[in-house]
């Protein structure tokens, strides 16, 4: 049987087969379609390979045309190229990045890049990535892009750029960024699960999202006491920021737990509304030094060390908070507590999926590749030695590099 009869026995077979030659007449199609065929036979694909199913579309080439380049646009300079990985000292291959190659020619049937979490680490890379040339898609658990940045009811006086406001000004600043380049971000997808082999993410929603690579950039959350009244009194007496909060409680007996710069700092910022504190450190303080000698010097707070706090007490709000310490079990009276206990890694969905230590962060390289290939991780999930929004946007938009480096081979 001809050609011309197979033509017009399996119209649509033969549309599928060569789309990208239409108004080329029937002898450039025969050439596409032969060459189709002799490397679906060589590489093992096609019908005959897959049980039947239509053969994978021809490449440009078929047609005898020449085939696009898949390396994104240079960027201003040489240095430029260099400082984002893409020039010639920049590789970009740590862990992530040694079990993984490029699938040049495959048909794009999932995204370069799948990024967990549109908090500052997240959406600078997800932004350097389309940058660089990758296809990027975004899940982020929460209603909006973010992150941490929510809680932060404060102008950060250590991020440089344009970018101005309290937390939630700069999350909607970066939410903007991320809808004016394009990027499509799935939010209320909150990561379940990271699966075995190919990269894939599964959400709370059952749903399953591939990508030739992953980078986990889900952030932390605030760590809770876990102890009885803590979550009753939430809003009635329990915050997490004075900052935020210390309006209402002006002139008032108010407890702090937490033993980091955090504590230290709401226990000054009480101080400023005639607040009389207790600071209340489970173990030893692990305060800067500055903000142990400022708190030392003011008579309003006193600092337990060794005591730990057992319940939150009250009627319609907050009435005591019971401590545990050198001087025994007892109620003090409080008209408030400030939880600022730290935060847990949001890794609870891959925790046992790559290698994390005993408190849950990430562990990377020095090209933020986890222990998974085609993996990478970034910002605060990875507990960097210094946390800050700046921080964050760096290591998002370096991973980004590394992780273009991996894909294209260079």
């Amino acid at each position: 049987m001809g050609r011309a009869a197979l033509a017009v026995r399996a119209p649509g077979r033969l549309r599928r087969l060569v789309p990208l030659l239409g108004g080329l007449g029937l002898r450039p199609a025969r050439r596409g379609l032969d060459r189709t065929a002799a490397g679906a036979r060589r590489h093992r694909r096609g019908a005959d390979a897959r049980g039947g199913e239509p053969l994978a579309r021809p490449g440009p080439r078929a047609a005898g045309l020449s085939r696009p380049s898949r390396r994104p646009p240079r960027l201003g300079t040489d240095r430029a190229q260099d400082v984002l990985g893409g020039g010639p000292g920049g590789r970009g291959r740590g862990r992530a990045g040694r079990a993984a190659r490029p699938l040049r020619g495959a048909p794009r049937l999932t995204p370069d890049l799948l990024v967990v979490g549109a908090g500052p680490a997240g959406a600078a890379a997800a932004l350097w990535a389309r940058t660089l040339g990758l296809a990027t898609q975004v899940l982020e658990a929460r209603a909006a892009p973010g992150g941490q940045l929510h809680h932060i009811h404060f102008r950060p006086a250590n991020l440089p750029g344009l970018m101005d406001g309290h937390g939630p000004e700069v999350a909607a600043a970066l939410a903007a960024q991320l809808e004016s380049a394009g990027i499509a971000v799935r939010c209320r997808a909150a990561a379940a699960a990271l699966e075995p082999g190919v990269p894939a993410v599964r959400t709370a929603d059952g749903a399953r999202h591939e990508a030739l690579a992953v980078l986990i950039a889900t952030g932390v959350r605030r760590r809770r006491l876990e102890v009885p009244g803590e979550r009753e009194f939430e809003g009635r007496g329990v915050s997490w920021s004075a900052t935020q909060d210390r309006a209402g409680f002006a002139g008032e007996e108010v407890v702090v737990a937490g033993g980091g710069d955090g504590a230290f700092e709401n226990a000054l910022l009480l101080t400023e509304v005639g607040c009389r504190v207790t600071l209340v450190v489970r173990g030893a303080s692990r305060a800067r030094r500055e903000f142990r000698a400022r708190v030392a010097a003011e008579p309003r707070i006193e600092v337990l060390e060794g005591t730990r706090v057992l319940a939150v007490r009250g009627d319609d709000r907050v009435r005591a908070v019971r401590l545990q310490g050198p001087r025994g079990e007892f109620d003090l009276p409080a008209a408030g507590l400030i939880v600022k206990a730290g935060v847990v890694p949001n890794t609870d969905w891959c925790r046992g999926s790559l290698e994390t230590d005993a408190e849950g962060f990430v562990q990377v390289d020095a090209e933020f590749g986890t222990s998974r290939p085609r993996v990478w991780a970034a910002g605060d999930v990875t507990h960097p030695p210094l946390s800050g929004i700046a921080v964050a946007l760096g290591q998002g938009a370096l991973a980004a590099a590394a992780i273009r480096n991996v894909l294209r081979g260079e």
